[in-house]
């Protein structure tokens, strides 16, 4: 059986840069800086709450995050990334990237819609499954706005949930991703999946924005 799953960090990276880092409706950051002068991407926080710059310091804290009932495994690390897999004791993973920005688009629900045709392409519902889905939203994640993607597509009559939020600054970036199995509820119904990945994502990417 054809397992729809994506090597998770090409996942992350598509989505919130597009071509490996360069896409979006947004320009370069300088270097060494935390946020966008002009404070485009509107990801900062509650009353622009800047972030930390993305060196040593702030990767040795990511690092070193745990996550309450999960058990958090360095996947890889660099000098500006960081990747880790956040596994719950009672099952389910998550993949939380963190790696510094090139033209992210910014942390605003329209620009993301308006690359929705290029996520299709990626995590396209299939036509002829009707409980198939992709859905976007702007959920609220330990203080700061994020982007959540939310894609159910049925491949050789089993419906896979891939989950993902992203947050940037517009010079870093963390992605989390999940996959899960889903189900059909009914004729013609709408997928839902069990558990749903939202929950533990919003988990292990919290516990990272936390250090921000």
């Amino acid at each position: 059986m054809r397992r729809f799953i994506v090597p998770w960090v090409c996942i992350a990276a598509a989505a919130c840069s597009g071509r490996a880092h360069d896409a979006g409706p947004t320009t370069r950051p300088e270097p060494g800086g935390s946020a966008r002068a002009d404070g485009a991407g509107g990801s900062g926080g509650p009353g622009g709450r800047p972030s930390r710059p993305l060196d040593a310091a702030l990767l040795d804290d990511l690092a070193a995050v745990r996550v309450a009932g999960h058990d958090v495994t360095i996947a890889r690390r660099g000098t500006t990334e960081l990747a880790t897999m956040v596994a719950a004791l009672a099952g389910g993973r998550v993949a939380v990237t963190v790696s510094a920005c090139l033209a992210c688009t910014p942390i605003e629900l329209p620009a993301w819609e308006a690359r929705r045709a290029e996520f299709a392409a990626l995590w396209a519902p299939a036509p002829e499954s009707s409980g198939d889905r992709l859905d976007l939203s702007a959920p609220t994640i330990a203080g700061r706005t994020v982007i959540a993607i939310d894609a159910i597509r049925t491949i050789d009559g089993e419906a896979r949930q891939t989950y993902q939020l992203h947050w940037n600054d517009g010079a870093m970036q963390l992605a989390a991703l999940c996959e899960s199995a889903a189900r059909i509820d009914g004729d013609g119904g709408a997928a839902t999946t069990a558990p749903s990945c939202a929950a533990p994502a919003a988990t292990a990417l919290g516990a990272y924005l936390a250090v921000l």
